[in-house]
Order: structure tokens, then sequence, then C-alpha cells
């Protein structure tokens, strides 16, 4: 299947959201039966994460970076990170 998703490997499996993302993030309190259920269906449908979702994303909000910011440099960063100039770390 093409761009599962969570909902999608949750039906599937007949589980809950919570509990298949419990699955993919290695957390405790799922029996081995469903985590195994989980995995197998997950593969079976060719599950991808996608990489917007992931924990490493961060989002930064600034409407007026220059009564943020106090110097020079600092607001040069909040101008490239604006226009999506800026490295990615």
């Amino acid at each position: 299947m093409k761009n599962s998703r969570i909902n999608d490997i949750a039906k599937t499996a007949g589980v809950s959201v919570s509990t298949v993302s419990r699955v993919f993030n290695n957390r405790p309190y799922v029996k081995e039966e469903l985590r195994k259920r989980v995995l197998e269906v997950a593969v079976d449908m060719d599950y991808t994460p996608k990489s917007m979702a992931r924990r490493d994303t961060i989002s930064i909000v600034i409407s007026r970076p220059d009564d943020f910011v106090s110097n020079n440099y600092e607001r040069s960063l909040v101008r490239s990170v604006r226009s999506g100039k800026a490295e990615r770390l």
C-alpha cells in the first residue's frame, strides 16, 4: 500500500493509534503479541515514517525579530531562518 499512515496501520492491525505510536517509539506497556502484529502490518503496508513528523524536527516562530534580538548577528540569523536560507544543523 502506498503512503500508509499510522491510522491505516492501526485499523488494519485492530489496535489504537496510540498503540501503534508506542510500538514505533519502542515504548513499554505493549504486549509482545500486539507489538509483533503492528510491526508485521507496517512491513506489509510498506510504511515509511514522514520525516517532518519526527521528533528531531523543530519549529521556530518569531513574528517581530527586530524586537526579539539585540545584535546584528542574531538579527541576521533570524532573518535567514525566516527566509528559509538557514542551514540544517
